[in-house]
């Protein structure tokens, strides 16, 4: 049986991607049963209660069906594991579609006016997360990955632009992009 803080979300092991470009790779445990009830719909109604900084009525829309539910567990579960672990806020999906103005405005205040205009432009690939400190000071892109999922070549492409682009910029030697594991448990 695996070790109870595995239950309480805490991040298993923090192991480097790529030493070349320093991206974390930052690996969680689920269980299926999590998986399961995020599908019928109960644990996106919990989360959501649970966590309204993280969740707002837009995100819950887009999980209306039940397929919509079964490719949206993992970026939810990150959201709700860097918070309770962490204390990082995040936006999930579409943080930067023109339907959500007030991730806008979370996604500008927290980066530089040249990183914003860029991630703005730049859609096809984005991670999956926004991730941000309560106070918006720090921030980070988080690409999740469940069982079997692999990182496509535009999310390489959008990686590889945004990484550059935060160099040029000399925005600080804090990661600004992170990959985020999720594997199952059996229990």
């Amino acid at each position: 049986m695996p070790p109870p803080e595995l239950w309480c979300f805490r991040p298993v092991r923090q192991t480097l991607k790529n030493a070349q470009d320093m991206t974390p790779n930052i690996n969680f445990v689920f269980r299926s049963s999590q998986r399961d009830r995020f599908r019928s719909g109960e644990l996106v109604r919990e989360w959501r209660e649970r966590h309204p900084q993280l969740f707002d009525e837009r995100d819950e829309q887009v999980l209306r069906t039940a397929h919509q539910r079964r490719y949206n567990f993992y970026e939810w579960l990150a959201a709700v594991l860097m918070f309770e672990s962490m204390g990082y806020l995040s936006l999930i999906t579409k943080y930067t579609a023109k339907s959500h103005p007030s991730k806008h405005g979370v996604v500008r205040s927290c980066l530089p006016a040249a990183i914003a205009d860029w991630v703005f432009e730049n859609e096809s690939g984005q991670p999956d997360l926004f991730v941000y400190s309560v106070s918006h000071q720090d921030w980070y892109f988080c690409e999740v990955k469940g069982p079997g999922d692999r990182v496509r070549t535009n999310q390489e492409t959008w990686r590889k632009g945004f990484l550059k682009l935060v160099a040029e910029q000399k925005c600080d030697d804090q990661t600004r992009y992170r990959m985020f594991t999720i594997e199952e448990i059996d229990c």
